[in-house]
């Protein structure tokens, strides 16, 4: 629907008004936003407020580096999660088929990258979207194609990178020791 880039963009600012100055108080800290790849995946509506998210990171980051607050995004793939093979279906192969790695990712694929983002060792990093993603960036095409993408299903309700279709932009906030 229209109103979920404002569920996406809006939401995730609101979460930043409200947990910045904690982050300010305490000196400054680390916030890492969870986006997701369907901009890349022609996904509507739903991709373009993600493309909102991913901009209002760095913008924040901008705006927050100098009370010491880093700020950076992820962009999982597709994720093997219940709510993953509960919607998504068939979907889900051709999307994976197209993945450097050719595998659906896992919880612990991310967690690593969250934890360095919230770490000292990620103190000059901000403002980035990292791709947790497979590398959606090395699309490539089936053999014998046209030359044109591939055109993989519109985002809908329920779609993977959407459980029932709600918000999946997430804020996690670090504060110093």
């Amino acid at each position: 629907s229209r109103k979920l880039p404002w569920a996406n963009m809006g939401g995730l600012l609101l979460v930043h008004l409200r947990g910045f100055k904690g982050l300010r108080n305490a000196g400054g800290g680390a916030v890492f936003n969870q986006g997701s790849t369907p901009p890349w995946l022609y996904s509507a509506f739903h991709g373009l407020g993600k493309v909102g998210g991913h901009g209002l990171t760095q913008q924040l980051a901008h705006e927050l580096g100098g009370m010491n607050i880093r700020v950076n995004a992820i962009a999982p793939g597709p994720i093997d999660t219940e709510a993953t093979r509960r919607t998504a279906g068939e979907m889900i192969d051709p999307i994976v088929a197209s993945l450097a790695i050719k595998r659906v990712g896992t919880p612990q694929d991310l967690a690593g990258m969250c934890a360095f983002l919230l770490s000292d060792e990620a103190s000059w990093l901000t403002g980035q979207l990292i791709h947790v993603a497979g590398g959606p960036v090395f699309r490539t095409l089936p053999s014998g194609s046209s030359g044109r993408a591939p055109s993989l299903p519109r985002s809908r309700p329920g779609c993977p990178c959407s459980p029932r279709g709600s918000p999946t932009f997430a804020t996690t906030l670090r504060l110093p020791p």
